[in-house]
């Protein structure tokens, strides 16, 4: 038979489960944020890769 947990151990249990819960959202926050930057990142690369195609096809400027 289960035995009762006594109000200490729901107590404990209960900090640990809200210790996890700080933990993982810090974790998700950090990789939310890592993220944005990656699509940063990447959308500065494109542009860049655009205009450097755009620049090829554009015939030199005579002086």
């Amino acid at each position: 038979m289960e035995q009762k947990k006594s109000l200490k151990q729901l107590q404990a249990e209960e900090a640990r489960k809200k210790d996890k819960v700080k933990k993982l959202t810090a974790e998700l926050n950090a990789a939310k944020k890592e993220l944005g930057a990656l699509a940063k990142a990447i959308a500065a690369a494109k542009k860049a890769e655009a205009n450097k195609k755009k620049a090829a096809k554009k015939p030199a400027k005579k002086k």
